[in-house]
């Protein structure tokens, strides 16, 4: 009784902050489409109808999104793991993020545990893991209050575990961010849908492992995920 408590508290939870994530680009779309209704119906659309337009397709972007993490969160598919070497999927997703860091002039660095890391992993999923962490990073190192447009991702050693580390040189979190990071819905970026990090920090936890976030004044921000070595 006191699970499924738990869990009707927390479906009501994030339905609630579905429904407010929802209206607002609905809101927005609507505002947006009234104000096309007007261009078009006095017979001279100009630059101002191409933006409302664009702006329209960003806010359908945006519920896209959203509601494709929220399917994601609510409704995980079960894990398939099998032996695999954590270095891999770590650097598929590093490879992938590479063209765009390079293009934002971003400096990303992989560094893979020599000899391997042996771990049972849905390597999919843990590929899901590292862009989302290293996705946050990159945004991060172009914020305000950034030292440095340098992100690390590296696989090391952790005793019984495989620790994933993704630093940046960003700004930073405070403690009210540092805090709820971890709960739907919440984001530190404009555009961000407050899905990944839970999403993220649920797969880790299916694994057996721990997702972390520490930022320290003068030190890197890192997200930790921690992986069971076998073998």
């Amino acid at each position: 009784a006191r699970i499924e408590a738990e869990r009707r508290a927390e479906l009501g939870e994030v339905a609630t902050g579905l429904a407010h994530e929802i209206r607002n680009p609905l809101n927005a779309m609507s505002l947006n489409l009234e104000l096309l209704e007007e261009q078009l119906e006095k017979g001279s659309p100009g630059v101002s109808t191409a933006e409302l337009a664009a702006a329209t397709r960003v806010e359908t972007g945006r519920l896209a999104r959203l509601l494709s993490d929220f399917l994601s969160y609510a409704r995980p598919s079960p894990l398939v793991t099998v032996a695999a070497d954590l270095n891999e999927p770590a650097a598929e997703a590093v490879a992938f993020l590479g063209p765009e860091a390079r293009m934002r002039r971003i400096v990303l660095e992989f560094r893979p545990h020599a000899g391997g890391a042996p771990a049972l992993l849905d390597a999919s999923r843990v590929k899901q893991v590292v862009l989302n962490l290293v996705g946050n990073a990159l945004d991060a190192v172009e914020s305000e209050g950034a030292t440095a447009r340098e992100v690390d991702v590296a696989v090391e050693d952790g005793g019984p575990f495989w620790r994933l580390t993704v630093s940046d040189r960003g700004p930073g979190l405070d403690a009210k961010n540092g805090s709820d990071v971890f709960k739907v819905f919440v984001s530190t970026k404009p555009a961000g849908t407050g899905m990944g990090l839970p999403i993220a920090e649920r797969i880790v936890r299916a694994h057996g492992g721990t997702l972390t976030l520490a930022s320290r004044p003068g030190e890197p921000t890192r997200a930790v995920a921690t992986f069971p070595k076998v073998g």
